[in-house]
């Protein structure tokens, strides 16, 4: 198990300390990933190496929307990241098929979100996003986290959203389904049980029953 989780391991800090961002450029080579920890869509992730000149800027700029997230860079983003859609700490499914999707970067840039023009493409759902869902359902759950995207990139997890996990409008284009009757049903389940049980079941516990 530990050596899985290692393996798993993408190396990052959440900080506000420019000396602790420096410290772990130095330690991973001088290319390093740096976004706000409350980011989405790609909005202010920027790739730094060492012919970045402006990285106090970034820094100082990040900073002022609150805690920054400093990555270790992975040279394969360059083939794209998997978005794995989860409901209820389980991969999201309908008619056998899983709401997982490759996103490829657009020409000239290294983030691969589809709001700044990168495309979608299908992926398999490897033994690797099965461990990952395993080891981290049991947290995004007890938070009650419903609805949720993961982004990996191989075999690591580089990102969990919970504010902004998109990804369902080009599930149809790759040949999935777009997934909404089983979102929708789910709903209505949690609907049924807050009228049967009456505020007996926090919101928190609601969220996540099946």
């Amino acid at each position: 198990m530990k050596n899985y989780l290692k393996k798993l391991n993408l190396a990052s800090i959440i900080t506000r300390s420019k000396d602790e961002i420096m410290d772990f450029y130095e330690k991973h080579n001088r290319k390093i990933v740096l976004k706000p920890l409350e980011g989405s869509g790609g909005q202010d992730v920027y790739l730094i190496d060492e012919h970045e000149k402006n990285i106090n800027q970034i820094t100082t700029a990040l900073n002022k929307q609150g805690y920054i997230i400093a990555q270790e860079f992975l040279p394969a983003v360059k083939d794209g990241d998997v978005r794995v859609l989860l409901l209820n700490g389980r991969v999201l499914e309908e008619d056998g098929k899983h709401a997982v999707v490759r996103r490829k970067s657009g020409e000239g840039e290294f983030r691969n979100n589809l709001a700044l023009g990168g495309s979608a493409d299908f992926s398999e759902f490897t033994e690797d996003m099965k461990r990952i869902i395993e080891l981290t359902a049991p947290k995004l759950i007890k938070d009650g986290l419903f609805f949720v995207g993961l982004d990996v990139v191989e075999d690591k997890l580089i990102e969990i959203n919970v504010l902004s996990p998109g990804g369902l409008e080009v599930m149809q284009s790759v040949g999935l389904p777009d997934f909404t009757t089983t979102i929708i049903e789910s709903i209505e389940k949690k609907v049924e049980y807050k009228q049967k049980y009456k505020g007996h079941i926090s919101n928190k516990e609601l969220a996540t029953l099946v």
